[in-house]
């Protein structure tokens, strides 16, 4: 049987360029194709989310709302003494992949092709819940790993990604009223158990997978204490500490509800 990308149609109103990249990414997510003929289907949609529902949603844990330093209703973060405000968070992935349990997706197998795709921009959402970002047919079977590569724009990349050359990662906001951005070239590998395992079968219409990015936490030191993003640029006395904080803040889970937090 010969295996082809498993591409969605292009959704109406999306510029072109736009669609290509996204549908680029696809190839990552995409281990093979169960048929060869006939229309395409989507049967696992891929969600980001920065936060979980607001208190009472359905499907929310009874602490939804007691984050330690977030306010439940804004973008804020605060420790009393300092407030931030993230008004933007860019993140550039590359090589997303859903990996089968007990296939090796970094060797070529007959379980997982091995496909490397250049990377996209992710904007990701800073509202309660998870935002669907794009959806892909994939073939039954136990899937237990999400991976994908924070990956440093360079001259070589598409055009749509150059805004951010140099770049992986570009967050925008106000610390203590001030405008304030950080940008990293944070360039490494991300491999996210999902907990509980996403099943595919013959009958699975259209599951979603959330991947869930604590903004907040990135500029959080170990005290609790807000940093200024702007620390955390090339060289600043805080670089270290925001990078590690971006390393831990992902996860990876079904969340058919799209709420935010792994379905019970």
């Amino acid at each position: 049987m010969r295996l082809r990308p498993c591409f969605p149609p292009h959704p109406p109103g999306l510029p072109s360029r736009g669609w290509v990249a996204i549908a680029a990414g696809l190839l990552g997510l995409a281990a093979a194709c169960a048929t060869t003929t006939g229309p395409l289907g989507s049967n696992v949609q891929v969600s980001f989310a920065t936060r979980g529902p607001l208190a009472g949603t359905a499907g929310a844990p009874a602490a939804a709302a007691a984050t330690p330093g977030r306010a439940a209703l804004s973008d804020t973060v605060t420790d009393g003494n300092h407030t931030l405000i993230i008004t933007r968070a860019q993140v550039v992935l590359g090589d997303i992949r859903l990996e089968r349990q007990g296939v090796n997706c970094t060797t070529q197998t007959s379980g997982c092709e091995n496909v490397s795709v250049p990377p996209v921009l992710v904007d990701l959402p800073l509202v309660p819940g998870a935002q669907p970002e794009f959806t892909v047919q994939l073939p039954v079977g136990t899937y237990g790993e999400v991976s994908f590569q924070i990956h440093k724009v360079t001259a070589q990349d598409p055009a749509d990604l150059q805004p951010l050359l140099g770049r992986s990662i570009h967050v925008e906001g106000t610390y203590d009223g001030e405008a304030v951005t950080f940008d990293t070239d944070l360039d490494v590998g991300q491999e996210l158990e999902l907990s509980p395992v996403l099943v595919v079968s013959d009958t699975t219409t259209l599951a979603n997978v959330t991947v869930k990015i604590l903004v907040d936490s990135w500029f959080l030191a170990a005290d609790s204490t807000v940093l200024n993003p702007q620390t955390g640029n090339h060289g600043g006395p805080n670089e270290s500490v925001i990078l590690e904080n971006i390393k831990q803040s992902m996860q990876a889970f079904e969340d058919d509800n799209r709420t935010g937090y792994p379905d019970r």
